[in-house]
């Protein structure tokens, strides 16, 4: 089960994407240690969203999408968006087109909202064919509340000729129109592996560069340890080893009020494991 009140966080977010701008990060300090649950699997979000009603899971599969794409969580074809929306748009058919309209316009991720590595493209098909039968609908009650019932049938029959032959027409196009859907798809596709390679890229840096101050502060003491991580505020808590948070009372004596508060403020965002224990001592002793 996935923790209520991250659920009740997400269901937040979403709640204010359609009235405000979001700056996340400011305004929600604690998704900065929350991206491993975009890779939950779906009987996990299954659990735990069962009992949401209707606009709150729309809220929820907003957000995920949002935040998916704005701090550039890892997803893929596991994300979150897709076991969220899959449940969604079973539960509730009716609000599937307009809610994975609203995902592909506000995440990049290819695979989102249906699982598919072509879902975009295959979503914006199904979307424009819907507003054309929309359109169309709605020309021909006007059309007939013109004419009357009679003479707006006679008028479909004077005109389905002229049709006819304006699909002929459109026929021998059909190879030419094939040629640019296949190159669309073409695109689509160096585009998925392109996004990909440049995820995978970011991965191996970010793990090289993790290897890298390890290595570097191997024989530092937990106080310098701990400096570090306190001046280094763009890097997340996770990415340090927990062992650096094993500090005692009387290493943190040695930390200046200005070192204590730069370490306080990274991990009062925390709810669990280490960092949450360290942020609990210094608050109980008031170093």
């Amino acid at each position: 089960m996935i923790d209520p009140k991250i659920i009740k966080l997400f269901v937040k977010i979403g709640s204010l994407l359609d009235t405000e701008k979001i700056n996340l990060m400011e305004k929600f300090p604690e998704l900065s240690s929350l991206d491993h649950v975009n890779r939950m699997g779906p009987d996990e979000w299954r659990n735990s969203i069962k009992e949401l009603e209707k606009e709150n899971l729309i809220f929820l599969v907003k957000a995920l999408a949002y935040i998916e794409e704005k701090l550039n969580w890892c997803g893929g074809s596991v994300s979150s968006v897709i076991w969220c929306y899959n449940f969604t748009s079973k539960k509730y058919p009716e609000i599937a087109n307009d809610l994975a309209e609203w995902i592909v316009k506000n995440d990049r991720n290819p695979y989102a909202p249906t699982g598919s590595g072509m879902s975009n493209f295959h979503v914006w098909e199904k979307l424009k064919l819907r507003d054309i039968r929309k359109e169309n609908q709605k020309l021909e009650e006007n059309l007939c509340s013109l004419l009357g019932s009679y003479n707006f049938e006679v008028f479909k029959n004077s005109i389905l000729s002229e049709q006819i032959s304006k699909m002929l027409k459109e026929n021998e196009r059909k190879d030419e129109l094939n040629s640019l859907k296949s190159e669309i798809q073409r695109k689509i596709e160096e585009n998925i592996s392109l996004n990909f390679s440049i995820k995978e890229l970011k991965s191996e840096n970010r793990c090289l560069k993790r290897k890298e101050i390890i290595h570097k502060f191997k024989d530092s003491s937990t106080i310098e340890k701990l400096r570090f991580i306190a001046s280094q505020p763009d890097l997340p808590l996770d990415f340090f080893p927990d062992e650096w948070g094993l500090v005692g009372e009387e290493d943190l004596k040695k930390l200046t009020p200005e070192e204590i508060e730069a370490i306080s403020e990274r991990m009062k965002a925390k709810r669990k494991g280490i960092w949450k224990k360290l942020y609990q001592t210094i608050k109980e002793k008031m170093f």
